[in-house]
């Protein structure tokens, strides 16, 4: 809980230190590392609080029926985090397509750029060029909006699963 109510500017700077230091500024694999570090938190908690709400009678009947600890997982626990998992996938795509804060601070040359901060170049100091910037911004929320479309079934059902104990 600690490491999801941090905000992004406490650790902004020992976060581009790190990632200096370790060679990897203005790099993709710096920036995945750096979006990947801010969702792990979020990820755990959801998960962790979803698998709470899987039933430990199913897992004994498993056992019963003679499955093994990891037939019991791959065939009995992992389709009921089917919601879950989708949810998770959902939230993170959206999050690390709209992020900004960790592009602008890890990955501020053009070899790594994100769409976002693509999207941003758009508007200079002293002109916009609102045309091409709308044109753009339809075109980066288009894959969001399909993955949604494609995936909301789960998305609902991920997210009110949890809500109702009975």
């Amino acid at each position: 809980l600690a490491a999801i109510m941090l905000p992004f500017q406490v650790v902004m700077l020992p976060l581009y230190s790190l990632v200096r230091s370790a060679g990897l500024l203005n790099t993709l694999p710096g920036l995945i590392i750096g979006i990947c570090g801010f969702q792990l938190a979020y990820n755990v908690f959801i998960i962790s609080s979803f698998i709470k709400t899987v039933p430990v009678s199913m897992e004994e009947a498993a056992r019963i029926d003679g499955a093994s600890v990891l037939q019991t997982y791959w065939k009995v626990v992992m389709p009921l985090l089917e919601p879950i998992m989708v949810t998770s996938l959902i939230l993170n795509t959206l999050s690390a397509w709209n992020d900004f804060q960790v592009t602008v601070v890890l990955a501020f040359k053009e070899g790594a750029r994100t769409l976002q901060y693509a999207l941003y170049m758009f508007f200079g100091q002293y002109s916009a060029q609102i045309h091409q910037a709308f044109a753009a911004f339809l075109i980066a929320v288009l894959p969001i909006v399909v993955l949604y479309l494609a995936l909301q079934r789960y998305l609902i059902s991920g997210l009110t699963a949890g809500s109702v104990k009975g």
